[in-house]
């Protein structure tokens, strides 16, 4: 019962605040339940607040869409699905591999190393990644494992943290940077999923170069 009340008390509210948005008012309608009348009387402001919501809500599940759909591209390989994430100026760094653009990112299911993988048998899984969404733009931080099969079944071949930013484009949300570095001990490793300051991004240490050795495969 107090499912389908909160049902009544939301629909309405989106549905008034999307008509006002085109110009038509619908201030009461009879055929509404006591509760969902009252959700289409409240302040203007109230309305807007759930759409804000709603819009943070779709904002996180698209990015961590993108995030979760790397591993099956990368494995498959679909270097389209790969490349398509990315804004016409993303970067991936990975080691030392820089991928500028889209199409580079695309290109790098056909690197040896990851041609070699997939012929052992490999699993990239990314975990839940943190993310903040600050207006257009948004950033995500997690790990990532890559699984490779042995003689001995499959072993954790690179562990990673990642660090990921984001734009809001006509086309949705893009990549414009990815770092990935191995846990190894480094500080620069860890540096990646620290907190990410709001005021000062430029600040965070992923923004930060670093002279830590790079590895021979990617994540």
């Amino acid at each position: 019962m107090l499912s389908a009340c909160l049902l009544f008390i939301v629909l309405p509210e989106l549905t008034l605040a999307r008509h006002r948005a085109a110009g038509i008012v619908q201030m009461h309608d009879a055929t509404l339940p006591a509760c969902g009348r009252l959700a289409m009387n409240q302040p203007e402001d109230n309305m807007q607040s759930l759409e804000t919501r709603l819009r943070a809500i779709e904002d996180h599940i698209a990015i961590q869409s993108i995030i979760a759909a790397y591993g099956p591209a990368v494995d498959t390989p679909d270097g389209n699905v790969i490349g398509a994430a990315y804004a016409k100026t993303g970067r991936y760094q990975a080691a030392e591999f820089v991928f500028e653009g889209p199409e580079a990112v695309a290109g790098l299911v056909d690197i040896k190393t990851h041609q070699d993988y997939l012929a052992r048998g490999c699993a990239h899984v990314l975990s839940p990644h943190h993310i903040k969404v600050s207006g257009d733009t948004a950033t995500a931080q997690g790990h990532s494992v890559v699984f490779l099969h042995g003689v001995n079944g499959w072993a954790a071949e690179r562990v990673s943290a990642n660090h990921w930013a984001f734009i809001r484009t006509v086309d949705g949300w893009k990549v414009t940077q990815r770092l990935n570095r191995l846990l190894d001990g480094s500080a620069a490793a860890r540096a990646l999923l620290a907190p990410c300051p709001a005021d000062h991004p430029a600040d965070h240490p992923a923004n930060q170069p670093t002279d830590h050795a790079p590895s021979a495969t990617i994540t």
